[in-house]
């Protein structure tokens, strides 16, 4: 395998991607955070590059601080999480956007409760909702495209293990 081209992102500045997805051909990359000389800085913009003709643009979400991406289709979701940086109370982080990738329309959700890691399918998002501060992570499941609550499952750890920490969620499906 050979490297074909290097597409330059200066709006990452020295920032770094987290996370990154492919829909409808398009490399897709949350800036949650900008660097800055006086501290980081809060971003809400996705990086597009569509390698057909190695174009790069930005395009700005209507919530801040996304970091996750996940793509189903020409869809892509993206997680508003805590992940990056505390800009705001732990219970601000429960956003998903959705984003076509064709059009770059956008819709805002809303969750139950914060977000710490996701997934999700045709049909239904898992997240992941947790923090230092919370003993028991829970689960959450949405029925899609609506965002419908399914059901909320506590994530118990055996007491055997001294410091559970829940760090991701997968959605399967099944046969």
């Amino acid at each position: 395998m050979a490297v074909r081209k290097t597409v330059p992102l200066p709006m990452l500045g020295s920032g770094t991607a987290y996370s990154m997805t492919f829909a409808a051909g398009k490399a897709v990359i949350p800036i949650g955070m900008t660097p800055q000389v006086t501290g980081d800085v809060e971003d809400n913009r996705l990086i597009i590059v569509d390698p057909t003709n190695w174009s790069v643009h930005t395009m700005a979400l209507d919530q801040s601080s996304p970091f996750l991406v996940r793509t189903v289709g020409d869809t892509v979701y993206v997680a508003h999480t805590s992940m990056n940086q505390g800009f705001h109370a732990w219970s601000y982080y429960r956003y998903v956007s959705t984003v076509n990738t064709i059009d770059e329309t956008q819709t805002a959700h809303k969750l139950g409760s914060p977000i710490s890691r996701f997934d999700v399918t045709a049909t239904r998002l898992a997240a992941l909702s947790g923090s230092a501060a919370q003993d028991v992570p829970l689960l959450h499941t949405y029925a899609l495209p609506d965002f419908t609550p399914i059901t909320t499952v506590a994530l118990k750890p055996p007491k055997s293990v001294p410091h559970p920490v829940a760090v991701n969620v997968f959605l399967a499906r099944s046969a």
